[in-house]
């Protein structure tokens, strides 16, 4: 049985989602080839959806097993 409280439960502010979400799932498999620009196009979308948005947002980047 936990006694007590957790100390940092009243000094931080409980966190407050946007109202817009936005999730981008990249895969790079490779910097060569193909895949080449493959950074600079994720980068490229980034400041498209920055650009566009006229609002706070969340933004979620998903790697799905991306090369190092």
């Amino acid at each position: 049985m936990r006694l007590g409280q957790n100390p940092s439960k009243d000094k931080l502010p409980a966190y407050q989602p946007a109202r817009l979400g936005i999730a981008l799932l990249s895969y790079i498999p490779s910097m060569a080839g193909y895949f080449e620009h493959s950074l600079e196009i994720i980068r490229y979308q980034i400041a498209s959806i920055r650009h566009s948005t006229g609002m706070d947002f969340d933004l979620l980047v998903f790697d799905n097993g991306s090369c190092d």
